[in-house]
């Protein structure tokens, strides 16, 4: 690519991570999420397009990252579940062989402190009182099973934030979407700082650990 069309991206990040994350942040609590909506479908496009830059760690792809983060943190589904197009395959990305070892050795902690935000954003967005994590030895995944769903499935949503034209994701269609970005999340932590890192998360962090996993 040429030096001219990467300074080019680089300034059109620098923008997005400023100037528009800024105006995201002053829209975000209001009632029509229009705007918001538009805002973080432009941010996650440019992540998922240009992913590569945000792999060079400047200031301005840190803020992209904090700024993908309040878009999934936004009181919309619909607004939050946009920025997963971003999440699952730029996890992907970071642990490619071929980027895995740089990124181990490179200064991480912007990407990894995004998972776990992440991680805890839609957490919270799910409305579940606990997780279960499961590995599966021979196929090498993780499965995240929801495990007091039933109990949950007629939880009230709120009407301010569920549009009742169903322009708006339903609570049990946004708990489907997020086990992927659990799966990430975790991956991410493991990948790039190590299964203690990833343990001390849990630890801290997520409300049951299975047997399953921790074998």
């Amino acid at each position: 690519m040429d030096d001219n069309v990467k300074n080019s991206i680089r300034k059109i990040i620098e923008f997005i991570g400023t100037k528009l994350y800024e105006y995201f942040l002053e829209l975000k609590n209001q009632s029509d999420s229009s705007l918001c909506q538009s805002m973080a479908e432009l941010a996650t496009n440019l992540a998922m397009n240009f992913n590569i830059f945000i792999l060079e760690g400047s200031d301005h792809a840190k803020v992209l990252i904090k700024f993908l983060n309040e878009c999934t943190s936004h009181k919309s589904k619909k607004v939050s579940y946009i920025t997963f197009d971003f999440w699952s395959p730029f996890e992907t990305q970071l642990l490619d062989q071929d980027i895995l070892g740089k990124m181990q050795q490179a200064e991480n902690d912007f990407i990894v402190n995004g998972y776990i935000e992440l991680f805890k954003i839609v957490h919270e967005k799910i409305k579940l009182k606990s997780l279960k994590l499961t590995n599966s030895k021979d196929s090498n995944q993780f499965k995240v099973v929801n495990f007091d769903a039933e109990d949950d499935e007629n939880f009230e949503e709120d009407d301010d934030v569920i549009d009742p034209n169903r322009q708006e994701m339903t609570l049990r269609e946004y708990r489907k979407a997020s086990e992927d970005i659990f799966v990430s999340c975790v991956k991410v932590i493991k990948g790039l700082k190590g299964e203690d890192a990833l343990r001390s998360f849990f630890e801290s962090f997520v409300p049951s650990i299975t047997e399953e996993y921790i074998a």
